[in-house]
């Protein structure tokens, strides 16, 4: 369960790795937790789903992938990118 603000919808899938709500609404929050309370296997699903969504995109592993595929493109065509420090576009 989680709040819909800042990054947390990223990681946070409504309804497939978690439950959303809307920041400061007790009452949302309090429905979500009895929700999943009450319901072991919604509870399980939406807990394996997200994990699967953390190995997939968030282990330090994929990071490094996704860096060094990002730092590989920069390489291939410098000319596409923000000037260098100390040029000007």
């Amino acid at each position: 369960i989680g709040t819909m603000a800042g990054g947390i919808p990223e990681v946070v899938v409504d309804g497939e790795t978690g439950i959303l709500v809307e920041p400061g609404h007790r009452q949302q929050l309090r429905d979500a937790i009895s929700r999943l309370v009450e319901n072991d296997h919604e509870r399980a699903e939406l807990g394996d789903n997200g994990r699967l969504r953390y190995q997939k995109y968030f282990t330090t592993e994929q990071f490094a992938r996704n860096f060094e595929e990002l730092v590989s493109h920069w390489i291939k065509a410098p000319d596409k990118h923000a000037p260098r420090i100390g040029q000007t576009k």
